[in-house]
C-alpha cells in the first residue's frame, strides 16, 4: 500500500473513532440483527465481577463493558498488510480511546479480551491490554457466537446488558446513556 492510502486509512479510523463520541443515532434503529438485549441472573453477574475483578487493579464500576475478540478472525487481514509502525499507531490509538473514555466516564470499567490461540491479527496480537480469556469462561457465559470483528457487551448494574456483535471499533463506548435506555425501549425489556 502507498504511504498516502495507509494514511487516509488511519485518517479514517480516526474519523470513526472521534465521530463515535458525539454519535447521537439510536443504536435501536440500526442493525437491528446486531444488536440485543437482555437480562444476566443474579449469579452470572456475580461470577462476570468476580472474574473482571481477578483482572483488575482497581475495583469495578457499576457499569462494565467489554470488548471480545476471536481467535480465525479476518477482520483485519488487510491491515496486517500495513507497516508495523502504522499498526501500532492504531494500537495506541485504540488505548487512548480507552483512556479518555474512562477520564469522561468514570462510572464504568472496561475490558479487552480475546479467545486463546495464535492466528491473530496484528491489531489484536501487539495490543498488550488485550486479556486472554484462558479458560473460555466468558467466552461460554457472554459471547456465545462467534463473530467476524468481535462483539462488545455493556452490563449495567441491574444485571441488563446489551450485546453488539460484528462491530470492530469497539463501538459500544460510543452508546450514551438516552441510547442505551432507547435499545432497551426498543427491544421490550
Amino acid at each position: 500500500m502507498t504511504k498516502q492510502m495507509l494514511q487516509l486509512l488511519s485518517f479514517i479510523f480516526l474519523l470513526t473513532v472521534t465521530a463515535g463520541f458525539n454519535s447521537t443515532s439510536s443504536v435501536a434503529t440500526t442493525n437491528k440483527q446486531r444488536i440485543s438485549a437482555g437480562k444476566l441472573t443474579d449469579a452470572d453477574v456475580r461470577f462476570v465481577k468476580e472474574f473482571l475483578q481477578s483482572f483488575s487493579k482497581t475495583t469495578l464500576n457499576d457499569t462494565l463493558l467489554i470488548k471480545y475478540d476471536f481467535n480465525k478472525d479476518a477482520c483485519w487481514n488487510m491491515l496486517d498488510k500495513s507497516k508495523d509502525e502504522d499498526i501500532k499507531s492504531i494500537v495506541l490509538a485504540s488505548k487512548e480511546r480507552i483512556q479518555t473514555t474512562l477520564l469522561t466516564r468514570p462510572g464504568i470499567s472496561i475490558f479487552r479480551f480475546r479467545e486463546p490461540g495464535d492466528q491473530l491479527n496484528k491489531i489484536i496480537k501487539w495490543d498488550d491490554s488485550i486479556l486472554i480469556d484462558s479458560t473460555k469462561q466468558l467466552y461460554k457465559l457472554l459471547f456465545k457466537k462467534r463473530t467476524e470483528c468481535g462483539s462488545s457487551m455493556i452490563i449495567l448494574p441491574d444485571g441488563r446488558f446489551i450485546l453488539l456483535q460484528t462491530y470492530p471499533h469497539m463501538e459500544a463506548l460510543n452508546l450514551s446513556q438516552q441510547q442505551i435506555a432507547e435499545t432497551f425501549s426498543s427491544k421490550k425489556m
